[in-house]
Formats: C-alpha cells, sequence, structure tokens
C-alpha cells in the first residue's frame, strides 16, 4: 500500500477498499491514489463516497463506523537501534551498544562497526533530524529479527528519517526477518549509498499470519502477482535515495521500492546491479514518484519494474532481464486522467513476455536506440485490469497511451487490447518496425517504415507517405478510423500483403 507521508503525519481516519486498507486519499502500492487534478472529474461520487474518490466508486462494503483506528507516523515511534543518532548527535544511552561488537562511533560518522542482532524490529543504524548528516563507512549489519512494520522502517539495517541525511560506503547488510529492509528513507531524509551489497531475505511467516494491506503488511498486494517477504529498500515521503556502484539483492517482493509519497520522492541507481531471485519486482515507481536507473542491470523472476497511478520511471543504458514484463504499469484507485510516464534510452532488455505491459492505465512511453527482445514476441501490451480494484473510467476522458519509439530497428508486435477505455497512438521516429500492429493509430516519419508480419488493424489519423508500410506475404493491413486519410481502394504492397479500407473507416 502506498499511504502519502502527510497523510501518516496527519494521522487521518483508514478505512476498508476492496479488502485493501487505506486512508483519505488513498495511495497503496497495487492501489494507488493520484493527486486531485484540476477541475472536477464527471460527475459526483455517490452518496456514501469517501471524499476525492472518482465518481462510480461508493463506500466499500464492511467499512467500520467512523472508519479505521489512526495511522502511526514515524514521529511518533520509539525506535531501538544499535547506533541511534539524533539531531546531528549520537546517542549512546539510546544506543544498544551491546549489537555493536567492533568499530567506532561518534556524531557525525560510524567507522568499520559490525552490528548483529536477533531482536525483532532492531534497527541497525538509525538517524533522525535534519541536523544529523551521518557517514557510514565499512559497515558490516547481520539482523535476523522480523520487521513489525516497514512504512515506519521498524527492523531496518540504516534508516534514514525527518530530514536526516545518511551517506552509506562500502557496506555490506544482509537482513533475514521479516518486512526487515536493509535500507530505508522517509520524511525529507537524503540517503546515498556507495559501493555496498545490500541484500533482504526475508523471513518465515507466522502460522496464524492474515494478509493484509498497508502498514504492518507483510507480503505484496495480491493483485500484483507476486510474492516475498521483503523489500530491500523502501524510499518513502519525500526523501531521496541514491544507490552508486551497489548491488541490491531481493530474494522477493522488491529490490529498489518507493512507497507512501509525499509528493517528491525520488531514488536513483548508477553503475548498479539489482536482483530479484524469486517472485517479485526490480524497481516500483509509485504514484508520484520519480526513479532513475543509469548503466545498471536489473535481473528479475517476475517484473524488472513496475509503475503506478503517476509514477515515472527512466532507464538510461540499462540491461534488464525479466522473466514477465520489463515494465509493467497498472492504475487502481487513481483518477481516469492520471497519466504515467517511461523513458528508456539505450541499453538491451530481455523478457519473457511483453517487454511493457499495460493494465487499464494511461503512459507516456519513449524508448530511443535500444534493443528489445520480447519473450512472446509483444513489444507493447494493453490489457484490461482483472483487478477488481481498476481505477473506474465511466466514460471520462482519458490521456491515453502514447508510445514513441526512435532510432531502432524493432521486430515485435504492438498489441491495444484496451480499447473501449482509452485510445493508443504509436509514432516511428527514425524507427523501422517489423511486427503486428492491432488496435493503435500509427505514424511514421519520412525516417521510417513499417512491415506488418501479422494481420493488422490501425488508424491513420495523421497523413503521410503509405509507401512506408508494407506487409509480408498473405498479411492484411486494415485502415480503420482513419480521419483524414483515406484508403480509396485496396493495394498491393510490395512485400505481397494488402493495405485495404476497413468497412468501418
Amino acid at each position: 500500500m502506498q499511504i502519502s507521508r502527510a497523510v501518516l503525519a496527519a494521522g487521518l481516519p483508514a478505512f476498508v477498499l476492496g479488502g485493501f486498507l487505506a486512508t483519505v486519499p488513498v495511495a497503496q502500492e497495487g492501489a494507488p491514489q493520484a493527486p486531485v487534478p484540476q477541475g472536477d472529474p464527471p460527475g459526483e461520487p455517490p452518496p456514501g463516497a469517501p471524499p476525492g474518490m472518482p465518481p462510480g466508486m461508493g463506500m466499500p462494503p464492511g467499512m467500520p463506523p467512523g472508519g479505521m483506528p489512526f495511522i502511526q507516523s514515524t514521529a511518533d515511534t520509539e525506535y531501538t537501534a544499535a547506533v541511534y543518532v539524533e539531531d546531528g548527535r549520537y546517542n549512546a544511552e539510546r544506543s544498544l551498544t551491546e549489537h555493536v561488537t567492533s568499530g567506532s562511533v561518534g556524531d557525525s560518522s560510524a567507522e568499520d562497526v559490525q552490528i548483529a542482532g536477533d531482536t525483532d524490529d532492531l534497527n541497525g543504524v538509525f538517524v533522525r533530524g535534519a541536523n544529523s548528516i551521518f557517514e557510514l563507512s565499512a559497515a558490516t549489519i547481520r539482523l535476523n529479527g522480523d520487521g513489525s512494520n516497514d512504512f515506519l522502517g521498524l527492523g531496518a539495517g540504516v534508516m534514514a528519517e525527518g530530514g536526516a541525511t545518511v551517506i552509506v560506503r562500502n557496506a555490506d547488510i544482509v537482513m533475514n526477518g521479516v518486512v526487515a529492509a536493509a535500507t530505508i528513507s522517509t520524511g525529507d531524509a537524503v540517503m546515498r549509498v556507495y559501493d555496498s551489497t545490500l541484500r533482504a531475505n526475508g523471513g518465515e511467516l507466522p502460522e496464524d499470519f492474515v494478509p493484509v494491506i498497508g502498514p504492518g503488511m507483510k507480503t505484496p498486494p495480491a493483485p500484483l502477482g507476486i510474492t516475498g517477504t521483503a523489500r530491500t529498500n523502501v524510499t518513502m515521503g519525500n526523501a531521496r535515495s541514491y544507490f552508486y556502484n551497489s548491488t541490491i539483492v531481493a530474494e522477493g517482493w522488491g529490490a529498489l521500492s518507493t512507497d507512501a509519497c509525499g509528493g517528491d520522492v525520488y531514488l536513483e541507481a548508477n553503475n548498479s546491479d539489482i536482483i530479484v531471485n524469486n517472485s517479485g519486482y526490480g524497481l516500483y515507481a509509485d504514484n508520484g514518484c520519480a526513479v532513475v536507473f543509469n548503466d545498471s542491470t536489473i535481473t528479475s523472476a517476475t517484473y524488472g519494474g513496475i509503475l503506478a497511478g503517476v509514477g515515472t520511471v527512466e532507464l538510461n543504458n540499462v540491461e534488464s532481464d525479466a522473466a514477465k514484463n520489463i515494465l509493467m504499469i497498472h492504475s487502481v484507485f487513481g483518477r481516469p486522467t492520471e497519466s504515467a510516464g517511461i523513458a528508456i534510452k539505450g541499453g538491451r532488455h530481455q523478457s519473457g513476455e511483453a517487454i511493457i505491459l499495460v493494465k487499464s492505465a494511461n503512459v507516456d512511453i519513449e524508448i530511443d536506440g535500444a534493443a528489445l527482445n520480447p519473450g512472446d514476441g509483444n513489444l507493447i501490451h494493453s490489457i484490461v485490469n482483472d483487478d477488481e480494484n481498476a481505477t473506474r473510467v465511466n466514460g471520462a476522458e482519458t490521456a491515453g497511451i502514447n508510445v514513441t519509439l526512435l532510432n531502432m530497428t524493432l521486430t515485435g508486435d504492438i498489441r491495444h487490447e484496451d480499447s473501449v477505455d482509452r485510445d493508443m497512438a504509436v509514432s516511428l521516429v527514425g524507427t523501422q518496425l517489423t511486427g503486428a500492429v492491432i488496435g493503435a493509430e500509427i505514424n511514421l516519419d519520412a525516417d521510417s517504415s513499417w512491415t506488418a508480419s501479422g494481420d493488422s488493424q490501425v488508424r491513420l489519423h495523421d497523413a503521410f507517405d503509405l509507401h512506408r508500410i508494407d506487409a509480408l506475404p498473405g498479411v492484411t493491413v486494415r485502415v480503420i478510423d482513419s480521419g483524414d486519410v483515406r484508403i480509396a481502394e485496396a493495394r498491393d504492397l510490395p512485400s505481397g500483403g494488402k493495405l485495404v479500407a476497413d468497412a468501418a473507416s
């Protein structure tokens, strides 16, 4: 669940939405709520709906009178830590020094420390306050206890909170515990991690475990279709996290996650290796969060990354290999107007299924000079989200799916199967595409060409030289809803296929 930092601090009441524990406004990993756009959406929320809910989404069944109890904030949380730093001062009295077996600790730094423990909710290094600038060098952290709530950072290896700045160098952090993250940044904190190895192995769930979503959740939201019990990093609130020349490993769930966005979360990985050994994602760009990977690798047993709501992802010279999709975009409990953003520049991307899967969401996608190898033959595939919490459009205007492919030679299909609620527009710029295009508008610049390798159905709203379209023998390209472009009669194409006007055009 992604719950806004401002909401947490304000202690707004929580309620249940379709099985998701949430607050008003709602913002969840798996169920993000976009900021309210300028102007009101068409129509009014139905009677009994929480404030800000889109039309058509009423009060979920089972909501208790008056809502759920208040949600605790990090400011109101008591932390136990082996090294406790607050407002620029190392607090020896609050530090559980029995867990520090070597090294030195001061107000602004710790060097060569070894931290170990098996106590639940034990933090390795906890740094709080805008006056705290703390550098952790050559640390070895091994914590084997469970965390009770990674939204609060309980049980994290290194945590920066409340405006603190933490620099981690040459660290080796291994976490063995349910929702025990290696690093957590929240509030207005900044964390920079250099030349380090971070690993979250998760742990064993109790026999009486009951899945929940939100603070205290110990597994990913079921609609994401992944498993695991810990995220290696979580960046929240208005925090900023940077990783350089590091290896980040998740046994499951997620490696570099954003959550609980307060409006300005930023996460960046540079020259780093991101590995998800079992079901999970390499990155998560939650609603309102920006994630940028430069010159890095992603190897994931499920998704390279997931975007929600108005999250954005940039992959610059990244090499990724994902068993399902390189990126999946979804929108749940959001606004029909919200739109995510993807920019992929260079790099190589290998997926078991579509490179990019869009599930009932709006997104602007720009891919420039990348090598794409989709396992199922689909470069981009849009589908209707089967999640019962998917954002309802209800006839409202949507931003749609806008795809720009630049400076590439590509083989693969583009399939738009969410055409009732939104359009897809595909522009080729300096690109040669071989593949089927189904259900989308297509436009080609003077340096582009498209050879249909499977039957296709497209719109041609912008006039361009139709000689840039070809089709293999036995393949038909049908032009529908062609706007100003009219196909007077069927024509044979150079490679043996046909271009025809659909009866509906």
